[in-house]
Formats: structure tokens, sequence, C-alpha cells
């Protein structure tokens, strides 16, 4: 029993001290895209969701139904993260609702800013909703640092 205590509480935080985690019904990580390496330049980070197919979340407006994403950044202070830069949301029309969201994959961009050197801490508590035929809550927490972030070009696009 001490052993299977000890391997889920190992499972637990290889899970939040990784830059992917799944959350159930959606593969969720963090990416960036830096401008420049300057100091106090604004840069570019990104939630990253993969959904399983046919699977969607909302955007800040969902319509009939449905709720918002809610994100928690806690940083060092070396670090501060700006508003959501909401993507085009598209038309998720299920009879008689109309909502808006992402379906199947999405990318939440984030200006940062590291204000000087040194290690930079990210924490990232995201709750969300996740739809098919039923609406699912799900959690999402990964614990980084900025120089283990992936650069991705997708975060441009």
């Amino acid at each position: 029993m001490k052993l299977s205590k000890i391997f889920l509480l190992f499972l637990f935080v290889v899970n939040i001290n990784a830059n992917s985690v799944n959350s159930g019904h959606a593969e969720i990580s963090l990416i960036k895209y830096n401008q420049s390496e300057l100091s106090n330049d604004k840069n570019l980070i990104g939630i990253k969701m993969d959904m399983q197919k046919n699977w969607h979340t909302y955007w800040k407006n969902p319509g009939d139904s449905g709720g918002p994403i809610k994100i928690i950044w806690k940083t060092s202070e070396n670090v501060s993260i700006g508003q959501i830069k909401w993507p085009t949301p598209e038309l998720i029309p299920y009879d008689p609702l109309m909502t808006y969201g992402y379906k199947d994959f999405v990318i939440f961009p984030f200006e940062y800013v590291k204000n000087f050197d040194g290690n930079a801490d990210i924490e990232l508590d995201l709750d969300f909703l996740i739809c098919d035929d039923v609406c699912i809550p799900e959690k999402a927490k990964i614990k980084t640092t900025l120089n283990d972030i992936k650069e991705d070009d997708q975060l441009i696009d």
C-alpha cells in the first residue's frame, strides 16, 4: 500500500513538471516564440490545446451555452504575462443552441516580457469546459521554466 502511494505521488509530480499534460480529452502544452532575445522585448507564449476529434472548447463569449477558459499564471518576478489574445472562434451549432469556440485544436497566445536574466519559473493552472455531445469540466496544471518551453512558429500563423 505504501509503495503504491509513493508511485502515485511520483506520477503526479512528473505530470505537473512537464511542458505537456493530458487533461482527459485534450493534450495541453506551452509553446513560445521569441521575437528577440533582448531584455524587455515582448515575446509570445501560448497555451496549445490538441483536443480529441470533434471535441471543442469555448471562446470568451461562448454564445447560448458553455463558458470561457479560466487561466491563472504564477511566475517568478522576472517574467510578466499579459492578457489572452483570443483567436477568432468558429460557430459551433448544437441545435437549438449556437455557440462559439474552437474545435479539435487551438492556441491561446499571450505576450510576455522577461525583465532580466536568470531562471524564469512559470506555472499554469487552466480550467475549461470541453464538449462533444456532453460537456466535461477539465483542469490542467503545468509547472516549468521559460527556457524549457519549446519554440513553435505556430504562434505567429
